[in-house]
């Protein structure tokens, strides 16, 4: 299991394995980017879509899709922060624009005012984040990105 997160437009894509995101969530907390509050967001019924056996095409598939979606999507209300726990799981969460330049620009910063952080890891750790930040620079051009 890992993470895929694919730009919503474009051909952007960045992937991760479990460990790998473990590192980039502690990387986000060091750069005070990530927010914890409202995770106890509700997904929607999936009563209706379950009654057509989540026939793609359906409209109580596209309707139930839409909904969570929003939840999906959910904002911190500290408009500074990103939700984190949209880096705990790969159910589809979508980072917005505004949160893939609040990433790049608070990992990049961090990255800058500690310049030997990750460099004492086995791998080049460095060159991991520095791509990461990259990403999310590039992957806000392009409407953000999904966490799959």
């Amino acid at each position: 299991m890992g993470y895929d997160m694919y730009t919503v437009v474009g051909e952007e894509y960045f992937c991760t394995n479990i460990w790998g995101m473990d590192s980039l969530r502690n990387l986000m907390g060091h750069a005070d980017v990530l927010g914890w509050e409202g995770e106890g967001t509700k997904w929607p019924n999936s009563d209706k879509a379950k009654e057509v056996d989540w026939d793609e095409n359906h409209p109580n598939v596209i309707e139930h899709e839409k909904a969570c979606d929003v939840v999906r999507k959910a904002q911190c209300e500290d408009r500074g922060k990103v939700p984190g726990h949209k880096f705990c799981s790969n159910d589809g969460w979508i980072v917005t624009p505004r949160e893939c330049l609040l990433i790049a620009a608070g990992v990049e910063k961090f990255l800058e005012e500690n310049t030997d952080y990750g460099s004492e890891d086995d791998w080049d750790a460095r060159a991991f984040y520095t791509k990461w930040a990259a990403y999310n620079r590039n992957a806000a051009k392009d409407g953000g990105y999904k966490v799959w």
